[in-house]
């Protein structure tokens, strides 16, 4: 009877090593569930519309990607990753799974074009960063006139493209020179790229003074202690002018 209980035991102990075999090769050819994720998020959806015409409002623009995207932008904040032109105050990102939530101080004004630019920091998950800036278009009134106001800031000593750049653009009164920086004067903004290149678009007409500066304080003007070009050019409604600061 003892032997017949080893021979049952040493048959239970090959089972048992056998299904553990199989078990462990079954883990190691699992399939990873697909191919790894290497493209950045993509914008699918804004609201409003790109080329909408609303009413003014106070409420959330709100922007809607293919996938979750992270808590935290490549570079700087997530509020320094959208930019709103003209700006009216400070503006604030909120975070969601798919979406920004951007509000901007004093809201969205009646009887302008407005320009809003996704900077291509915004990751997903998986840190894969967008490949492109995204832009998209609304007007709460006003005509929007396809011209452009564009160009390239270059530091003056190292003769190289500035990337990062803030430039600005206020409409220029000749009888009153600082009129265009007082408060209640709207400012248009552009981002310069890797390139050093800036643009303008969907502007009013009339003469802008550009101001172009990186902002190393984030207080969206340009202090004494930065390095500042400026400018004075003419806009009409279907212009296309180059400036290089």
């Amino acid at each position: 009877m003892n032997g017949n209980l080893t021979v049952t035991n040493l048959g239970c102990l090959r089972r048992i090593a056998v299904l553990i075999l199989l078990t462990a090769c079954a883990r190691l050819s699992n399939p990873s569930g697909g191919p790894v994720d290497r493209t950045g998020p993509q914008v699918v959806e804004t609201v409003p519309d790109t080329f909408a015409v609303v009413e003014a409002f106070d409420d959330a623009i709100l922007i809607t990607f293919d996938e979750r995207i992270s808590e935290r932008s490549s570079t700087g904040s997530l509020e320094g990753s959208v930019q709103i032109s003209p700006e009216s105050g400070e503006i604030q990102v909120r975070h969601g799974a798919r979406d920004l939530e951007i509000k901007m101080q004093g809201g969205f004004k009646s009887d302008f074009v407005y320009r809003v630019t996704v900077l291509p920091v915004i990751r997903d998950l998986f840190q894969n960063v967008m490949a492109d800036p995204f832009e998209f278009v609304f007007s709460t009134g006003a005509e929007m006139t396809p011209n452009a106001l564009a160009g390239t800031i270059i530091d003056r000593l190292t003769e190289t493209a500035v990337e990062g750049a803030r430039v600005t653009a206020r409409i220029d009164d000749p009888g009153d020179p600082g009129g265009a920086y007082k408060d209640g004067v709207p400012t248009h903004v552009a981002i310069t790229d890797t390139g050093g290149v800036y643009a303008f678009r969907y502007m009013p007409s009339g003469q802008y003074r550009l101001a172009a500066f990186v902002d190393q304080n984030r207080n969206n003007e340009a202090d004494d202690f930065e390095q500042i070009g400026t400018s004075l050019q003419s806009m009409g409604e279907s212009d296309t002018v180059f400036a290089d600061l």
